[in-house]
């Protein structure tokens, strides 16, 4: 007997669905929360599916979002979980109305989408009549069928789990399809066309083993679609053979030459889209290269003269980049948003320290990229972007050979008349310096003088600085002969610069800082006092309100500087670390207040630690408790502490790190607070605060062990050691852990073991007492530490505490015998 839904329970329903176009917020409200109560109704998903496929006569708005709201149903819910009677309704309807081929497009896809999502959460087997009654679709003359089955296959393609398993033929999904898909390659209509290239692109990207029979085919047909007459084709066609060099670059071997010299054309090609698919072939071409690969390499190496150029064209803004320019000349500097800071991170021992996270899935940061990216003009993805790294994946294989071919086209442009050709050529000279290292520093004396000059116009500054600051890093020491000229444009260029800007400038002098070292040090008269100065207006709103967004960079700039120029930095230390306490204190008030605490910046409070931490690293133990010694130590102590015990996981990063280098270089001022510090390290070290705060957990593993080694150098007194004693043994237990654990990152894996061996400076009863849990690994870690130091305290830690606590001669022999060659 046909179901046939309650007349006022219907009308209820469209009313509601009709109301979701609605744009007052209230009525907005209502109306999901009445749809969300009647989710739990029984049959609503027939009611929405009657909707959907039924109602010709509501709008195509009212009837997609039935569909939608049906969709959702099926993947909250879940259709496995739905009774036997509504699945088959849902099938049913689907596959007996119109269906996919609905006049309206909305519809038309929505009911597509309802359609994948059934076989894709229910299974092929358990809806095979749904995929052939798409299969059959395609085959149809009326578009609207064909164009609304196609749409349905490509989703169930790109996120069925299931389509190579067996169906019960003994054929696999892939096996049914991707031959009836080929045979559309050359279809009449190019939507159908598109269709068919773009689903056997997906379902050959997922490397599924029974697509291995139709791979020459595949490409086969890709290749006599290349010169197809409508450009959305081509743009497939050249987004599948990129996806062939990514998954089996091998069948494009015999065809390659004439594959590279038809990217080349599609990369030179007037259709911005066109040109930006075949952009993507050279890196996928180039990525991942090694001796295997080196006749791909030869290959594309005899055209690279053809390639270059077009490149270098491809670099330029486009018509849309400079209408964006255009309007940006005139830039609100109140409109800049501000820069979020890279919090320190003391990596892993036997590596060099770093600013570098441990662990990649940072959901925050990549909220904050988002944030940073929508301020800026070329935030996508696009062909001058995709040019300049291709020329940057290129200049590192081929290197000042790549260089000798781009010479003189890079000459045409750097002395171009038009502004955008000569920045497209400083964009470029940027993306190969590293690559180009040795040509590039050869040309340095005639290449210097034309940067800073570039650095000096508005319209070629970022090109000229982003070039400069790599040229920077290349160089290394090489930089300090022109350190005159570029800091003397850097710092005239301060005046003229628009705010944003001056975030490019913090940048590129940061990076010469960190590039020269210490021979910034007889030119610090160049460039202190602009940054000083610059750092007294910040200071004044306590780091915080729109004109001065630039204190992050500002801040990471002086941390660089510190680290270069040493003991030098000392005239300039007490203002920038009073400054920190200032901005540290300022924002940890804001946290704690009612009103204020949605102002609480948290990545003011890690610029600040890590400036402070950069500070005492520079001043060493000679000058460090000088610094530190101040009026202001007792609140500096009482920030410090907050910041160690904060709720912000990358705070106590910090804060951490800034313990560790404190420990280093002004160990003297620690011991009164060191129960507190110890109880924080061993809160963080704890294995249930491990994972979801890593990278803090790193920085007081580390800082432990600078505090224990030197802590046995002090031989604290009786009233200090009993309150430090209680915490080592369970703090002892959390390293063990950690060294045990396999799932762990590495860098706190080293950091734990070579904390442990430092720990037997101090406490060698109670490290021999553990050995037998945690030597075989302890050993199997050290041998791999790079840093000769941190291996070797490490080591010299446990052998003492060996000598010293074991009596045994022949167990020492034994242990002596396995540590001395680690």
């Amino acid at each position: 007997m046909e179901w046939n839904p309650q007349p006022n329970d219907l009308q209820q329903l469209v009313e509601l669905l009709i109301n979701t176009q609605s744009t007052d917020n209230v009525v907005q409200q209502e109306n999901n929360n009445r749809l969300a109560q009647l989710e739990k109704v029984p049959q609503f998903t027939r009611y929405l599916t009657y909707v959907l496929t039924r109602m010709t006569e509501q709008r195509p708005e009212v009837r997609a979002v039935a569909g939608l709201l049906l969709k959702n149903v099926l993947v909250r819910v879940g259709y496995t979980q739905m009774d036997n009677a509504e699945r088959t309704y849902l099938k049913n309807e689907l596959l007996n109305r119109q269906g996919v081929g609905e006049t309206d497009s909305l519809v038309r896809h929505t009911l597509g989408t309802v359609i994948s999502t059934v076989i894709i959460k229910g299974g092929l087997r358990d809806w095979p009549e749904g995929l052939h009654h798409l299969l059959e679709g395609i085959q149809s003359t009326d578009y609207r069928i064909a164009e609304g089955s196609w749409d349905a296959l490509s989703k169930v393609c790109e996120e069925s789990t299931d389509i190579e398993e067996q169906l019960g033929a003994g054929y696999t999904a892939v096996e049914l399809m991707v031959p009836k898909f080929l045979e559309y390659f050359g279809a009449e209509n190019a939507v159908v066309r598109n269709h068919a290239i773009k689903t056997v692109t997906t379902i050959f990207t997922r490397g599924y083993d029974s697509m291995a029979a139709f791979k020459e085919a595949y490409v086969n047909e890709l290749f006599k679609r290349a010169n197809d007459d409508n450009m959305e084709v081509r743009r497939n066609v050249c987004k599948a053979i990129v996806a062939v060099v990514e998954q089996d670059r091998s069948l494009l071997l015999r065809e390659l030459d004439a594959v590279i010299e038809y990217m080349i054309g599609c990369t030179a090609s007037d259709d911005l889209g066109l040109a930006m698919e075949a952009c993507e072939f050279w890196m996928a071409l180039c990525e991942g290269s090694d001796d295997k690969d080196k006749i791909y390499n030869d290959k594309l190496r005899n055209h690279l003269p053809q390639l270059v150029p077009v490149l270098l064209k491809g670099s330029r803004y486009s018509e849309d980049d400079l209408a964006v320019l255009d309007s940006d000349d005139n830039e609100n500097d109140n409109n800049v948003k501000p820069q979020f800071h890279k919090v320190k991170n003391e990596i892993s021992v036997g590596n060099d320290k770093s600013n570098q996270d441990i662990d990649d899935d940072d959901d925050d940061e990549d909220e904050d990229d988002e944030d940073d990216e929508e301020d800026e003009v070329y935030s996508e993805w696009n062909l001058r972007k995709c040019s300049a790294a291709s020329m940057d994946t290129l200049s590192l294989i081929y290197q000042d050979e790549l260089f000798q071919i781009l010479s003189n086209e890079l000459n045409t442009y750097l002395f171009s008349p038009q502004w955008e050709v000569r920045e497209s050529g400083i964009l470029i000279l940027g993306a190969v310096a590293e690559g180009c290292e040795q040509s590039i520093q050869q040309h340095l004396p005639q290449l210097m003088p034309y940067l800073l000059a570039g650095i000096c116009d508005q319209k070629l500054l970022e090109a000229a600085c982003s070039a400069l600051s790599t040229i920077e890093e290349s160089a290394g020491e090489q930089m300090a002969n022109y350190l005159q000229p570029v800091l003397q444009t850097l710092v005239a260029a301060f005046s003229t610069y628009h705010q944003r800007n001056l975030i490019i400038l913090y940048d590129t002098i940061g990076t010469l800082a960190d590039s020269v070292g210490s021979a910034l040090t007889p030119h610090c008269s160049i460039i202190m006092p602009v940054l000083m100065d610059r750092l007294a207006v910040v200071s004044t709103n306590l780091g915080l309100g729109d004109d001065v967004y630039d204190t992050y960079p500002l801040l990471e700039c002086l941390s660089s500087i510190s680290v270069a120029l040493g003991s030098a930095f000392m005239p300039f230390a007490s203002q920038s670390y009073s400054c920190c306490v200032s901005f540290i204190h300022h924002a940890l008030d804001l946290a704690h207040s009612d009103m204020y605490a949605d102002l609480f910046d948290p990545d003011l409070v890690t610029v600040s630690l890590d400036l402070i931490s950069s500070t005492i690293q520079a001043l060493s133990p000679s000058l460090a408790p000088q610094l530190l010694s101040s009026t202001q130590l007792p609140l500096f102590f009482q920030l410090l502490s907050s910041c160690l015990s904060s709720d912000n996981s990358e705070i106590r990063q910090s804060a951490f790190a800034l313990l560790g280098d404190m420990a280093i270089n002004c160990f003297s001022l620690l011991p009164d607070h060191l129960p507190l510090f110890l109880h924080l390290i061993l809160l963080n070290c704890d294995p249930k605060a491990l994972h979801s705060s890593i990278n803090a957990s790193n920085n007081a593993v580390w800082a432990a062990g600078e505090i224990i080694m030197r802590l046995a150098q002090f031989n604290p007194p009786p009233a200090l050691s009993s309150k430090l004693d209680p915490l080592l043994p369970t703090l002892l237990q959390h390293f063990i852990y950690i060294i045990n654990t396999p799932d762990l990152p590495l860098a706190l894996v080293e950091n734990a073991a070579v904390t442990t061996g430092r720990f037997a400076f101090y406490a060698p009863a109670l490290v021999v007492q553990n050995l037998d849990s945690f030597y075989q690994r302890w050993i199997s870690i050290i041998p791999a530490l790079s840093d000769p130091f941190e291996k070797s305290s490490s080591k010299t830690g446990l052998l003492r505490a060996i000598d010293s606590c074991i009596d045994d001669q022949n167990t020492k022999l034994h242990l002596y015998n396995s540590i001395n060659p680690l």
